[in-house]
């Protein structure tokens, strides 16, 4: 496949005080904020994520009559946390250039002396992780079709120079219940690569964070991992670091797909897979040789099949 060229936009960040918006409408916690119009063009509706970071709150637009998810993150929980109060600033910049299907859409953000506001778009469906707790185990069918279409905004990234570095079961969405559109979210350790190719930092979550990030700089391959790592938890219902607690134990103990752990694979399955989690990132997989693998040729015909006889 051809790059896919980043969507130009004007950058929609503002700071809070060229709105208008007035201290005592801020929310000073996750509870205070519900049903309290914090903007003047916004008012939030309810609770969809708290978090240690931050917490995610359902919104209406009040101009367009539409629904958003709203990202709130106090500055003081970056500070004790030794994380730069500029880096939301930096990664709604990198989300704004982003435009694909199966990414959710950045819409605008803005701060103020205490907070960061991020505006994207809202899926009604649940995440991955969830459909994948309901299901237990995917049919090789059913996966190849979702990791299809995580895999084409990887490559839509990858092309762009942007890693993701934080691929998890929990930062894949479901658009809404009547349709299974997947969308990539969690952006709150999005990187561009340098002019080497590399990015560093130790980002990413237990299970699916790849062992070369704990080695120093790395290039876009660690998405890569982190799709092979879904793929195997979903066709297989099982997590590769069983009784770990420490994300650091992962660069100590690598997951090593062995022929054991593929007992069931198809033999095109197997192959895609340990390409993917091959542990040398220079020889893993691409993207884009990824999405071309004879595995999804075959089972994403069968699956279109399947569609239309209902």
């Amino acid at each position: 496949m051809g790059c896919a060229a980043v969507k130009n936009r004007q950058d929609k960040s503002k700071d809070i005080h060229s709105i208008n918006i007035k201290k005592d409408q801020l929310p000073s916690s996750i509870i205070d904020s519900i049903g309290m119009t914090f903007h003047p063009d916004y008012v939030s509706l309810s609770v969809l994520k708290v978090g240690t970071l931050a917490e995610i709150i359902r919104v209406k637009h009040i101009p367009t009559k539409t629904y958003r998810a709203l990202r709130v993150i106090p500055k003081h929980r970056l500070i004790k946390g030794n994380i730069d109060p500029n880096t939301f600033s930096i990664q709604a910049t990198l989300h704004s250039k982003l435009s694909h299907p199966n990414i959710i859409e950045y819409i605008e953000h803005f701060s103020d002396e205490k907070y960061f506001f991020i505006v994207t778009e809202l899926c009604k469906g649940f995440s991955l992780l969830r459909k994948s707790k309901q299901v237990e185990k995917f049919s090789e069918i059913e996966a190849s079709n979702t990791m299809y279409e995580i895999l084409q905004a990887v490559e839509y990234m990858h092309n762009n120079n942007i890693v993701h570095r934080d691929l998890s079961l929990e930062n894949v969405q479901i658009k809404d219940f009547t349709c299974n559109t997947i969308k990539i979210a969690g952006f709150d350790y999005l990187s561009e690569l340098g002019p080497d190719g590399k990015t560093q930092g130790v980002y990413g979550s237990l299970h699916f964070i790849a062992p070369e990030v704990f080695r120093g700089k790395y290039n876009e391959k660690v998405d890569i991992w982190s799709c092979g790592i879904i793929a195997y938890i979903l066709i297989t219902g099982k997590y590769p670091y069983i009784g770990f607690h420490k994300i650091e134990q992962v660069g100590k103990m690598p997951f090593e797909l062995t022929d054991e752990k593929c007992a069931g694979f198809s033999g095109e399955l197997k192959n895609l897979m340990k390409k993917m989690l091959d542990m040398n990132p220079e020889s893993r997989i691409s993207a884009s040789d990824a999405l071309k693998h004879w595995w999804f040729k075959k089972n994403i015909s069968k699956h279109r099949k399947s569609q239309t006889n209902f």
